[in-house]
């Protein structure tokens, strides 16, 4: 289904029904779950620009879900910004939830270097001088804050760990790798300022190889969601994964696929289709529209040709339909004297069925990626 009516979109799912939902407007990814029984995670956060909050608790509300109560986990896959802006609201929101992080930041033999970076306040005071977007440094900190003054510990999600185990469904995180968690704190620690240094703003280290690669097991259904892990030559992320991967875990190939790090290349590993995924399989994929903007034409075409069934939460570089089609809504509400309004986020919604096949709606600039032509 495309173009997803309003009425639809504040229809919850049933009790029992298995629900996926990438928000990602293009900047930010943000993901939720109902796992069944009312409850729900979420994975990563991104704002709603209209609403002024994170999309995935706007969402929520909007569908009626008591997210004090029904939001049972949240699973924080890295630091970067455009996965954690809004979380330490989430924490505040919703006092229920367990929350998980990398245990590549937080490990026993590190936990004081990288908290050297986010808490250190001269660290943090240079990090900001130049603040288009808020910091994940900044944001992390507020989440630490959050969880520590409301007693709630963080979990780490580390490879081969079960986070999540309910009556229907289990979740496990299948990265980031201890072989890689000394590079990953020093990846970071290298960008603190010394007490003279100046630096407009601390980035995120490229490639990203310590982010948490999820796997849901639910009944007959395996769900792979592959956060923004990367890899090149020198540091393996997906390599490590596909080549260790255990039987009692990956015991079947999954049939839904939320792609790694906004389609990119460097997100990409050809065994990811053939050891982890059916033929064919589901997949959504959130974009990337700032430098460098994801996914560019070639990795569209990469995409499409292993699956007829990709979606993507929106794609703004399709500038002349956007405005051709705004400026005919426009003028045809014009002639009945009603409202032009525009969406306040765009999202990619799968739900499964009694049949057990999958549902894919679509909402505000969300599209099936074969659409998207040149």
């Amino acid at each position: 289904m495309h173009g997803l009516p309003m009425a639809q979109h504040f229809k919850q799912p049933e009790f029992n029904q298995l629900e996926i939902t990438l928000f990602g407007s293009g900047y930010g990814e943000s993901i939720v779950i109902h796992i069944g029984n009312g409850k729900w995670i979420i994975v990563d956060s991104l704002i709603n620009r209209d609403a002024n909050q994170p999309a995935s608790l706007k969402y929520l509300e909007d569908i009626g879900i008591d997210i004090s109560l029904q939001v049972i986990s949240v699973i924080v896959t890295h630091w970067h910004d455009d996965h954690i802006r809004g979380i330490s609201e989430i924490a505040n929101k919703c006092p229920s939830a367990k929350f998980f992080i990398s245990s590549a930041l937080m490990t026993l033999q590190n936990i004081n270097k990288f908290k050297t970076l986010i808490l250190d306040s001269p660290a943090s005071r240079l990090a900001h001088l130049n603040a288009d977007s808020t910091s994940g440094v900044s944001e992390f900190r507020k989440l630490l804050d959050v969880l520590r003054e409301a007693g709630n510990c963080p979990g780490f999600a580390f490879k081969d760990r079960l986070l999540i185990d309910e009556e229907r469904i289990q979740v496990w995180s299948l990265s980031p790798h201890d072989t890689i968690f000394e590079k990953a704190v020093e990846a970071i620690i290298a960008q603190i300022p010394d007490k003279i240094g100046s630096v407009q703003r601390i980035k995120a280290p490229r490639p990203n190889y310590s982010s948490v690669v999820l796997w849901i097991k639910s009944d007959n259904d395996r769900i792979l969601l592959g956060a923004d892990l990367e890899e090149n030559p020198e540091y393996k992320g997906w390599s490590l994964i596909i080549s260790e991967k255990k039987a009692s875990i990956i015991d079947d190939k999954a049939r839904f696929f939320k792609i790694s790090h906004h389609g990119s290349e460097t997100g990409h590993h050809d065994k990811i289709w053939s050891e982890l995924l059916y033929r064919d399989p589901f997949c959504l994929v959130a974009p990337f529209n700032r430098n460098p903007k994801l996914p560019r034409e070639s990795d569209i075409a990469r995409i499409n040709s292993y699956t007829n069934n990709a979606y993507i939460t929106s794609y703004e570089r399709d500038v002349r339909y956007d405005i051709a089609m705004d400026r005919y809504v426009q003028r045809r509400l014009s002639a009945r004297k009603a409202t032009y309004v525009n969406e306040p986020y765009s999202y990619v919604r799968a739900r499964k069925i009694a049949t057990g096949n999958w549902v894919i709606e679509t909402y505000g600039k969300a599209r099936k990626l074969s659409s998207i032509t040149r």
